[in-house]
């Protein structure tokens, strides 16, 4: 201990700190530099994949087709929802299959084709998916003619 009552651990005669009783040692910087680094690098590689199902897609529309279908099944051909009225449904299958004029029925804002269907029926309307196109499809089980059915709305 110094005489001038500097009683710190790391302190010589002088009463200063001397430069090799550091707590800090270069690895200990190097591991946190790394640590860092890693987690800098997971948040850019994370936050791109987060945000890309909220990104504008040309090619699928996958809200468009869930409205869709949830409109058709519960509220326009429906008497009550999952049960489809039989006059609602001739009234609907039997319009135009002109696209912009079925789209706009349909209360589709975005610049989409559909194609609408009642799978164990003749039921369609709208035109048919090409082969090469990216199709989004949404799926309601119904009742319709007392069976059960799927609607089937597909976009692209």
């Amino acid at each position: 201990m110094s005489d001038d009552g500097d009683t710190r651990a790391g302190a010589g005669r002088s009463g200063r700190w001397r430069t090799d009783e550091r707590a800090q040692l270069t690895i200990d910087f190097l591991v946190g530099a790394a640590m860092f680094l890693m987690v800098v690098g997971f948040v850019f590689a994370l936050v791109p994949e987060m945000i890309v199902p909220f990104g504008a897609s040309q090619s699928a529309h996958p809200a468009v087709a869930d409205r869709t279908a949830t409109h058709l099944a519960d509220d326009a051909l429906a008497d009550e929802p999952g049960v489809l009225d039989e006059s609602e449904v001739e009234e609907f299958f039997g319009g135009s299959d002109d696209s912009g004029e079925f789209v706009a029925e349909l209360g589709v804002s975005e610049p989409a084709r559909l194609n609408v269907a009642i799978d164990g029926t003749d039921h369609e309307r709208g035109p048919t998916p090409p082969e090469s196109a990216d199709v989004t499809v949404a799926e309601r089980t119904v009742t319709y003619d007392g069976e059960a059915h799927r609607l089937v709305v597909e976009v692209w």
